[in-house]
């Protein structure tokens, strides 16, 4: 088995070797995707779920994750991995929500600390690269505090 330090905790890969039987030193995985590594966790993890109590539902779900990840390689994207259809435009429209959210935190932050809400505003905006009027036109929930 994979050697670790007394007093550290083992790293996932490290864990999920120890788990499926893997020997070597940790970089098991070094030539390995991301998704062969993922599959690989997830049929780590089956493993102890079938030899305790079956939990018949969970089971069902990762071995879908399993045949899912198995589909990509061949350019299929079964419904596990589909994004969800809510109708946002863009390419990135996860990544433009989030930023969304961190914009108005850092709004909210820095009226906290004493700016006055249109120079906290401005700030944030500056810091995106965009006029403080757009700031408030693409995240109108900033003006809700």
């Amino acid at each position: 088995m994979l050697e670790i330090a007394q007093g550290q905790r083992p790293t996932l890969l490290q864990s999920t070797a120890n788990r499926s039987g893997i020997k070597g030193s940790g970089n098991w995985g070094a030539s390995m995707t991301n998704r062969e590594r993922l599959k690989q966790f997830i049929l780590a993890e089956i493993k102890p779920i079938e030899a305790a109590e079956p939990d018949e539902e969970l089971l069902k779900v990762l071995y879908l994750a399993v045949d899912g990840l198995d589909n990509l390689d061949f350019g299929q994207t079964d419904e596990i991995f589909a994004a969800a259809d809510l109708g946002t435009r863009g390419v990135l429209p996860a990544t433009a929500k989030r930023c969304k959210a961190q914009a108005i935190g850092y709004v909210l932050l820095l009226k906290q600390m004493g700016f006055s809400v249109a120079k906290a505003e401005e700030e944030v905006a500056s810091r995106y690269g965009i006029e403080a009027n757009n700031l408030q036109r693409q995240f109108p929930a900033s003006r809700s505090y």
